[in-house]
This record gives structure tokens, sequence and C-alpha cells, in this order.
């Protein structure tokens, strides 16, 4: 499939309702649950129409479409509204030990003033 009007079967000046109606009728019969479909198909269905419902994603899209970006490829991470995350070692290292550096700093600050209510000292208000 070309592009993801293509994919849903529906021309590229269709209304959301008709593409409404195109996406449930493929989902019905690509779903892996339902009719045994395969999950590629579907998840691939799924982010056309996650596009083309949006106003300004489908018009983002449809830009792309007139500029010549848009073929086989999946949408981009900007049409999918989707942040980089990074899931890599160091990224996690760096969340262990902010984590770890702020649980110390918590324990620090609940020891200070257990001992500052044992000693006696008293805060002024």
């Amino acid at each position: 499939m070309g592009t993801l009007y293509e994919l849903l079967g529906v021309s590229p000046t269709a209304p959301l309702s008709e593409i409404r109606t195109a996406y449930r009728e493929k989902a019905r019969r690509l779903h892996p649950d339902v009719s045994g479909g395969s999950s590629a198909e579907m998840a691939a269905v799924n982010e056309a129409w996650a596009i083309l419902s949006d106003k300004a994603r489908r018009a983002s899209y449809d830009a792309r479409a007139r500029a010549g970006q848009v073929g086989e490829d999946r949408p981009s991470a900007e049409d999918q509204h989707i942040t980089p995350r990074g899931n890599s070692v160091a990224t996690r290292f760096g969340q262990l030990l902010m984590v770890t550096v702020l649980s110390l700093v918590f324990l620090l600050a609940v020891l200070l003033v257990y001992a500052f209510t044992r000693s006696g000292i008293v805060m002024a208000r």
C-alpha cells in the first residue's frame, strides 16, 4: 500500500465519516482476535486511523504527501506526536542515580528533623 488513504480504501478528499466507516470495516476484517488477521496489518490500519482522524495530523500528512515525502514508510514521529525517549542503559542508569540521590536527600532531611526534635532544640516560627 502506498498511502494511508489507499490502506483504508478511501480517496484523499473523503470526509471523516467515510474514513471512520472504512476504518471500522477494515478493523473488523483484520483484527487478530476476531478474524485471525495479522497484528502488523491491524497496527498499520490503526496508525492510518490515528493520523487521518485528527485534523492537524491529517493536514500535516497531506502536506507531506503533496511534497512527495509519503510512501511505503511508516508515519514519522512528528505525525504520531511521539516524543523520543531514551531506553538505553545510560538513560536507565541516570534515572536510577537520580532516584537514589533524591531518596538519600529525603532520608537525610527526615534524620535531621528527628535529631532536632529529640535534642530539644525548638525552631522559631
